[in-house]
């Protein structure tokens, strides 16, 4: 166990990614390694220590003895320490915190991704005489706003296909992290002009927000 920060997490070391059978994960790929560099000790410790796997753990070929950690983990305290971090197998260099169940920094993880957004609709009426050359205009405006304004996370739009009488013109559909986010992009430098460009082509405006 190392110290290394993945995926924007910081290790907690706790040891729990190493509660494993390690010959398991060294690949042969390591085992070359180990022999260049003359590693006899990590060699020795893993050809002796054969395993079986006893339906849901494994044992000790030898001596029957429950396997339930790397033979190479140790503790300073309550920090977890590889004691061969600088020639760790490829399986620990890659390992990510919170990229596994097995990770307290796993629910950490799966929180975040589950915060929900928020989605905010807005539907046009326009006035008579808007023409299709000033919605082509507008849409090019709109295009425009989720490269200027990073409070954008999603940003759809575009004008009615069924023109049924409830049918509004136009609807806009963008996603935001929070409320305040929202707020942001409202006053925001480059929505204001395209705010004015809605409201003087717009007959009517609804909208609704919501979070899913």
């Amino acid at each position: 166990m190392g110290s290394e920060e993945g995926e924007q997490r910081a290790c907690i070391r706790c040891g729990t990614c190493c509660l494993a059978y390690v010959r398991a994960y060294v690949t042969q790929e390591d085992l070359e390694r180990w022999r260049a560099e003359g590693r006899s000790d990590i060699l020795s410790i893993l050809e002796n220590q054969g395993a079986v796997w006893a339906g849901d753990h494994f044992v000790s070929a030898a001596d029957g003895h429950y396997i339930g950690a790397c033979p190479f983990l140790d503790f300073d305290g309550a920090a977890a320490v590889c004691t061969i971090y600088d020639t760790r197998p490829l399986t620990c260099r890659n390992y990510r915190p919170g990229s596994s169940e097995i990770c307290p920094l796993w629910g950490k993880k799966r929180k975040k991704e589950e915060r929900k957004m928020l989605i905010h609709v807005v539907c046009m009426k326009f006035k008579e005489g808007v023409t299709e050359g000033e919605v082509e205009k507008l849409k090019k405006a709109l295009g425009a706003l989720p490269a200027a304004i990073p409070e954008i996370k999603g940003f759809d739009f575009g004008p009615d296909v069924l023109h049924t009488e409830r049918s509004y013109d136009f609807a806009l559909v963008a996603s935001y992290e929070d409320v305040e986010a929202l707020r942001r992009y409202q006053v925001h430098p480059a929505h204001l002009p395209v705010l004015e460009r809605v409201r003087a082509m717009s007959a009517s405006l609804v909208a609704v927000d919501f979070q899913r």
